[in-house]
């Protein structure tokens, strides 16, 4: 049989981890195959063109290899932490999600190593019983923005959530003046600002009646 003219001689050549032995017939869809060793010690037929242009460098062994060193670079696969980082990438690649990927945000590029992040959260306090929270809800995912935080600061970091005129929520003021949660969220629902509902006196509407000598309660003054 005539050697095909257009034969490109593969013999010797390094093709990424490959060294190429010898020609080894055709594939069925004509194309040439060279016998090849990987670094590795495994033998195995590849096309020419693959070779060339680089779609096959090694017998697979070198993504096993990767992935092992993952393994053994933090070995916190399905841990707490582990899945915290899984789902903040998740949330903010996901165009469809209007709370996150769908408006912008996003994960810094040194987050996108799990061993930074992990050495992030226990210098920065991380606990099983706290979760990830963004100290501005409009910015992504990076060191300075974000904290390790319990359900109530999250609850109270929502974007929903209403502020004061000096840009704090209002249920962290109300606390501080001693309004029950409960009392700011009906002063809101009646219409009260929220400076307003987060800052006066608790019960200052309420005004002592006096009682008569049978006990009732005395009408109320209508001067």
């Amino acid at each position: 049989m005539a050697k095909n003219p257009r034969l490109i001689d593969m013999t010797g050549r390094q093709c990424g981890d490959w060294l190429v032995l010898k020609q080894a017939g055709n594939d069925a869809k004509g194309r040439a195959l060279w016998t090849c060793r990987c670094v590795c010690g495994v033998e195995r037929p590849v096309s020419g063109g693959d070779l060339r242009s680089g779609k096959s460098a090694n017998c697979g062994c070198k993504k096993a290899e990767r992935a092992a060193q993952l393994r053994r670079t933090h070995g916190k696969s399905g841990t707490r932490l582990h899945n915290i980082w899984k789902l903040m990438h998740a949330r903010c690649s996901d165009a469809g999600n209007l709370l996150y990927g769908g408006r912008g945000i996003s994960v810094c590029r040194l987050w996108q190593d799990f061993a930074a992040f992990h050495d992030w959260a226990l210098a920065n306090g991380y606990a099983d019983h706290l979760t990830i929270d963004r100290v501005d809800n409009n910015k992504g995912y990076y060191p300075q923005n974000c904290r390790w935080a319990g359900a109530k600061t999250q609850s109270r970091n929502r974007r929903m959530v209403a502020l004061t005129s000096d840009g704090r929520p209002g249920p962290e003021v109300a606390e501080e003046n001693g309004i029950p949660i409960r009392t700011y969220n009906v002063r809101r629902s009646a219409g009260w600002s929220v400076d307003q509902a987060a800052t006066f006196p608790y019960r200052g509407l309420r005004q002592p009646r006096q009682k008569d000598g049978r006990g009732r309660f005395a009408p109320k003054s209508t001067a």
